[in-house]
């Protein structure tokens, strides 16, 4: 049986700036990375904030295709509820360390 991962911990919430501390998201820096096992759909979280009700919005940069990305918001219960392939839930890579966000737009960090 596979131990359920929280997709957001209490370390990752501390260091997330909120969207307002970052001037450019070009040159901002990913704090964690959120994917669907089996295919090539990311999200790199930049900057994050609590909602009232409870939920995260996120700013990053998300790609569904390998073939580049874009930036956007997303929140924490969206991502809760994709479903993958399989039934496969989004996971959150327990390797990632923060990058700078070109590193990851450039393709040198997936």
């Amino acid at each position: 049986m596979k131990m359920k991962t929280r997709l957001l911990t209490a370390e990752i919430a501390q260091r997330l700036p909120k969207h307002d501390d970052v001037v450019s998201l070009d040159d901002g820096v990913v704090q964690c990375k959120f994917f669907v096992p089996g295919t090539l759909h990311r999200w790199y979280v930049l900057t994050g904030e609590p909602t009232k009700d409870g939920n995260w919005n996120f700013l990053g940069y998300a790609t569904c295709d390998g073939n580049g990305g874009e930036f956007g918001g997303f929140t924490l219960s969206e991502l809760e509820s994709i479903e993958g392939p399989f039934g496969v839930r989004v996971e959150r890579d327990l390797y990632f360390d923060p990058v700078p966000i070109s590193n990851v737009i450039s393709g040198q960090t997936y």
